[in-house]
């Protein structure tokens, strides 16, 4: 009777009192009795008829910013997690789905949001410490993680808080940050804030996250906040080359999700160890720290070239794994074109000529590959750059020229420039040749350090070419371009710039053919101008 007096009490005085949406969240919390600090705002929104009528749940927190020992707490439990689960996923309520591209996939049902979490196993052909640096390296992430956008780290918490919490030593990162991830369709793009740490000991080296309500960072209109509850990867060392990883993701999407991308962002993630496995092999050199030769004074711009060099080789070696996206509709005469972030192109195709003579074509004809290019400079001397890449696989041709490069202007925008080292390496045993561009730091001082306007300067991720000897008249081409034009060029544009950069190998042809017209032409004046001499005829001997 007490109980319902008070109800009776509570209810006239937010009638009288408060709005309707006031009363109707009293009344639910006096109805649970948790008379709790934290408010929920929970709304119910549709998901475009493709999941059924499922309601989606937004949690909206007023937080302040968590102290180093609470973040820590938080961090502890979702690192104790990925360790259970990684030992023995199936008493920690995984369920077995089977293997694919050599990785053991196991999903769990969270039972509260519906949402398929996932966990992969899989053994990587590199040693403990690489197998952790291409995990935290930006260049391979871009390969192996198809949903990562980029990272801003926050702010730098204190080790020591962690390792109190876990009551083992050795974190050496601990931080607080926000993950961004690109938009699947039909979505709208993810972030997340998160405490992100790595643990290693002397065999098992952890990197893991979990979201964290922190009020430094507030939402940004573009992005959807997720949730994730435990995400991250445990690597074990087997012996001196194999690493065993498993990866771990629990996540709430929040927002309008249909179930076909939550169940594609699911058995994605597993896939990632696939693409872990080829990204370690094709960038062994760099990530195992034994360089071919002695670095030089150019650093930084000999590291942008191998990096280069190995994003070329990755998408040379498996697109699809690389993060690219094949578009038959845009294919002709034989030549595959693909596309990435709808502004960088690849395409692949077989030109009819030795590798030489497509060599050659390409060499003499830049202009006619790269239409868009008004104006060109040398440098004053060429980069100092390693006699061998790709563990040795790969030997350098010859020295790198560093170019400035001017390009016209593309209604509406502005003109463009950019500053590239060129490499040319051959692979001496199966002739292969392959050549590539990529932006180096401008120098110091000097017309070069910064673009005269209007010029926007561009980031010339990798631009270049494969060649891969058939056999004597034929050649398999990789082409590939990866611009990123900056300035805010409209996406129309890019992408129209892209379309026109997939026809590179159709130009090569081009160029070849021209090559061996000129050839032939040589060939001729010059037949006709032999003198030969040799011994006297019948004539010229009876005439003596």
């Amino acid at each position: 009777m007490a109980s319902a007096a008070a109800l009776v009490a509570m209810v006239a005085f937010v009638f009288v009192f408060a709005s309707p949406a006031a009363v109707v969240r009293e009344l639910a919390i006096f109805l649970s009795g948790a008379m709790i600090g934290v408010w929920y705002d929970r709304t119910t929104e549709a998901d475009d008829g493709k999941a059924g009528n499922e309601e989606e749940v937004e949690e909206r927190v007023v937080v302040v910013q968590k102290d180093d020992a609470s973040v820590a707490r938080s961090l502890a439990r979702a690192i104790a997690t990925i360790e259970a689960s990684a030992v023995n996923p199936g008493e920690q309520g995984w369920t077995r789905w089977g293997v694919k591209n050599e990785v053991e996939v196991w999903f769990k049902i969270d039972r509260r949001t519906g949402v398929k979490h996932s966990l992969g196993v899989a053994t990587v052909e590199a040693p403990l410490e690489a197998t952790l640096k291409a995990l935290e390296d930006e260049t391979c992430k871009r390969h192996y993680d198809r949903q990562w956008k980029r990272t801003t780290v926050l702010r730098e918490c204190a080790p020591d808080a962690l390792e109190q919490a876990l009551g083992v030593n050795g974190v050496s990162t601990f931080v607080v940050r926000r993950d961004e991830y690109v938009a699947i369709f039909p979505t709208q793009a993810r972030d997340a804030v998160v405490a992100y740490a790595r643990l290693e000991t002397e065999s098992v080296g952890v990197l893991a996250l979990t979201s964290l309500d922190d009020g430094s960072c507030p939402v940004d209109p573009a992005y959807v906040r997720m949730h994730i509850h435990c995400g991250g990867y445990r690597c074990e060392r087997i012996d001196a080359t194999k690493t065993r990883v498993t990866s771990l993701v629990a996540l709430d999407p929040k927002g309008s999700v249909p179930k076909s991308v939550v169940n594609f962002v699911a058995f994605d993630r597993p896939m990632a160890l696939a693409r872990l496995r080829r990204t370690t092999v094709v960038m062994q050199p760099s990530l195992w720290g034994r360089p071919s030769t002695p670095r030089n004074n150019n650093d930084d711009d000999v590291q942008a070239i191998e990096a280069a060099l190995a994003t070329l080789l990755l998408a040379d070696a498996d697109p699809r794994g690389a993060g690219w996206t094949r578009e038959p509709s845009s294919d002709f005469d034989g030549i595959q074109v693909w596309f990435q972030k709808e502004k960088f192109a690849l395409t692949r195709g077989v030109v009819r000529a030795d590798v030489r003579t497509v060599y050659d074509a390409i060499d003499t004809g830049t202009t006619k590959l790269d239409r868009m290019r008004e104006a060109s400079k040398s440098l004053r001397e060429p980069l100092a750059t390693p006699e061998k890449f790709d563990s040795g696989r790969l030997v350098r041709a010859r020295p790198s020229p560093r170019l400035w490069l001017g390009y016209k202007a593309v209604f509406p925008t502005s003109p463009r420039d950019a500053l590239l080292a060129i490499t040319d390496a051959v692979d001496p045993v199966s002739g292969t040749r392959v050549r590539w561009s990529t932006s180096i730091k401008p120098p110091s001082g000097g017309p070069f350090a910064t673009p005269d306007p209007p010029r926007v300067r561009m980031n010339v991720v990798v631009t270049g070419f494969i060649l891969r000897p058939q056999d004597n008249d034929h050649t398999h081409v990789t082409a590939l371009s990866m611009v990123d034009p900056a300035g805010g060029l409209p996406p129309r544009l890019t992408l129209r710039l892209a379309k026109s950069r997939a026809k590179q190998i159709a130009t090569v042809r081009t160029l070849v053919d021209e090559l061996k017209a000129r050839r032939r032409t040589a060939a001729d004046d010059s037949s006709s101008q032999l003198v030969v001499v040799g011994p006297p005829t019948m004539a010229t001997a009876s005439s003596a």
